[in-house]
């Protein structure tokens, strides 16, 4: 089996998969996660609403990684803290591909030369590799945590799936 990438995580994505799956360990079979410490904060800050913070420290294939002592200005002004750390750290850090859902965050990630996926491109991976039964009730119930999901996109994972609503 190939070694398992690295992939840089923003905090929504990590959100979304410990909402999504049923056990939120499956993902360390197709990838280990690069957590800024900044997404870490974010997290631990939100620590009362889920338990997702408790599930990346638990994870040995989530490295935490420290705060930075500073963030690059020009990145910092246009997106959060949890963003800029991904894309600061995988360009530091020389990771080819990040993990966030946001819109103006992927742009500017790929501006930067990075490659971007989301918790829907993972899940589908999870699919794929026979790790996940139902893209559906994934997304069930991520939608039941209160995860927004265009319906544009949720058609869009589905398709690639073959499922449908």
């Amino acid at each position: 089996m190939p070694n398992k990438p690295s992939l840089v995580i923003n905090t929504s994505p990590l959100v979304a998969l410990a909402a999504a799956l049923e056990d939120f360990n499956v993902i360390g079979e197709v990838a280990s996660f690069i957590v800024p410490g900044e997404v870490m904060a974010e997290l631990e800050s939100g620590a009362g609403r889920d338990e997702t913070a408790r599930l990346v420290r638990a994870a040995s294939w989530c490295l935490v990684r420290p705060l930075f002592s500073m963030l690059p200005p020009g990145l910092h002004v246009t997106l959060g803290a949890g963003e800029t750390a991904v894309i600061h750290t995988a360009l530091t850090e020389k990771i080819s591909t990040v993990v966030i859902d946001e819109r103006k965050g992927r742009r500017m990630a790929a501006m930067h030369g990075l490659r971007v996926t989301g918790s829907l491109g993972l899940l589908l991976t999870l699919r794929r590799r026979g790790l996940l039964a139902s893209m559906p009730q994934a997304i069930a119930r991520m939608k039941a945590k209160g995860i927004h999901l265009s319906d544009d996109l949720v058609n869009e994972a589905l398709g690639l799936d073959g499922e449908r609503k």
